[in-house]
């Protein structure tokens, strides 16, 4: 039923779908062909568009997403999401398993400057899963605020020193400094250590961790999302969560058809997620598209 169909796929080189002569929307599809091209890095991707190889590009690099903004030739298509870059965080290690470091890592943290130095201002602040796909009046959200976090290692009163795996990218690594950065503002040493996709992913799910570069991914319904990776008994609930009143709201939300209400236990999802703090926000979700005028 849809407008293209399979025409051949190159494993690791591009993928190919061609009109469907049987679309039902007559007169659609417009093109007879799409090829979609598996090109891994980035600067590759974007010159591949310049020298006229690709019509469009999807991109998530700020610097390649301003400079061609400022290109009279290039359109760049920005497209709203939701979700969020996070840091998880792996309750059941020490000492991320005291309620006092969880939260005096979230006021060391700073989505602001994730935002300026990681991302080059190409993805939005977020204070919740759910971006601006509906609005919560009081979200807990813990802003930055390096005295509070002080005053709750202090509290706890002894030396504290995590790990954090992130990718061994360049951007990996510009989150690893800037966490060790603020981390360090607090008196929190903090230990990068760079992996590629698989260990990284599976040591997460091995639940080998003590925080982690994660991310949860855009959706039309975030309350199956939160029900898998927050609710006591999910097999992937890899953050090690457990919290009663949590796990009566996701089971709330599931069963609730008043739309209205439903929104109001997402907020409070959210807001108990921001006070018991199993992650970290990095920033929220905003895709790019980069095409020719042609």
């Amino acid at each position: 039923t849809g407008p293209f169909k399979f025409y051949r796929w190159s494993s690791g080189n591009h993928f190919i779908v061609s009109k469907n002569e049987d679309y039902w929307q007559e007169g659609k599809p417009y093109l007879n062909k799409v090829v979609f091209r598996i090109i891994p890095d980035h600067q590759t991707r974007y010159a591949s568009l310049m020298a006229g190889q690709i019509d469009a590009i999807t991109i998530d690099r700020g610097n390649i997403i301003n400079k061609s903004k400022k290109d009279p030739d290039l359109f760049v298509y920005e497209i709203e999401g939701n979700g969020a870059e996070i840091v998880l965080v792996n309750l059941d290690r020490p000492p991320l398993d005291d309620i006092r470091i969880r939260r005096a890592l979230a006021f060391a943290n700073s989505q602001e400057r994730h935002i300026k130095m990681v991302y080059s201002d190409s993805i939005p602040f977020v204070e919740s899963p759910y971006g601006k796909s509906f609005d919560c009046t009081q979200s807990g959200y813990p802003e930055n605020d390096a005295e509070t976090a002080r005053k709750l290692i202090a509290d706890y009163g002894k030396p504290v020193e995590v790990e954090l795996m992130h990718s061994n990218t360049s951007r990996g690594k510009q989150t690893g400094e800037l966490l060790q950065q603020l981390y360090k503002e607090i008196g929190v040493k903090l230990n990068p250590v760079p992996l590629g996709t698989a260990p990284h992913v599976m040591r997460v799910v091995q639940k080998d961790y003590q925080l982690a570069t994660w991310r949860i991914p855009s959706s039309l319904d975030h309350g199956p999302q939160l029900f898998r990776s927050f609710h006591s008994k999910s097999p992937t609930n890899y953050a090690g969560y457990h919290n009663p009143e949590m796990d009566d709201l996701l089971e709330m939300q599931r069963q609730e058809t008043d739309p209205e209400i439903r929104n109001q236990l997402m907020c409070r999802i959210s807001e108990r997620i921001n006070q018991d703090v199993p992650m970290y926000y990095r920033g929220g979700r905003r895709y790019h598209i980069i095409a020719k005028k042609k």
